[in-house]
């Protein structure tokens, strides 16, 4: 449909311009017109597409933070020979046991592994708040925070080394990425198709 308007254009303004008679310059109302019209259909069928390609980069973009932090934590554990825990946050100071991950995240050495950040524990980074608009859910097994031994391999506030976290852009499905965290805290990502 979009080729044959262009094509339909393009004819008519070619017939306009042949028309023209010598010693004549510049633009009539009708080629104006024409090409107002022709800019006019650009736009409209550009515009959706465009939209959906900034918001999917959006979700790529905050899924790649997660991944960096969940793989830094990982490095740190095995290079420190401690463990180092990703938890919520909501304040990038302390731990929260409520809410989502969406609110931020810390990365921190735990040397007890408890999950929390205590005196003398060390922050290694902190993630802000993401925009409202995006969400990160997760199972039960890291529902508050993932922890990483110096093997390199996972443990989580649910007790089970391996869970998926599912960030979503406006609650929907198609604007969706999955991080899988494996018992051996290899991570990976997968397009998703679910945002809860």
């Amino acid at each position: 449909m979009t080729d044959f308007l262009m094509t339909a254009i393009y004819k008519a303004m070619k017939k306009i311009m042949n028309t023209k008679t010598a010693g004549q310059s510049g633009f009539t109302l009708i080629e104006l017109l024409v090409t107002l019209a022709v800019v006019a259909v650009l736009i409209m069928v550009g515009i959706p597409s465009f939209a959906d390609l900034m918001k999917n980069n959006r979700v790529a973009t905050q899924t790649n933070a997660l991944m960096r932090s969940l793989q830094l934590a990982r490095s740190e554990a095995v290079k420190r020979g401690r463990q180092v825990t990703v938890c919520k946050s909501a304040d990038q100071i302390a731990c929260i046991a409520t809410g989502d991950w969406d609110q931020g995240w810390i990365i921190f050495v735990d040397n007890n592994g408890d999950g929390v950040i205590d005196a003398g524990e060390s922050i290694v980074r902190v993630q802000a708040t993401l925009p409202s608009s995006y969400t990160i859910k997760v199972g039960a097994h890291f529902d508050d925070w993932v922890g990483y031994l110096p093997s390199g391999r996972t443990d989580g506030s649910g007790s089970l080394g391996n869970d998926t976290f599912k960030i979503c852009a406006d609650n929907d499905v198609n604007y969706s990425r999955h991080i899988i965290v494996s018992v051996s805290g290899r991570v990976r990502m997968k397009v998703g198709n679910a945002c809860s």
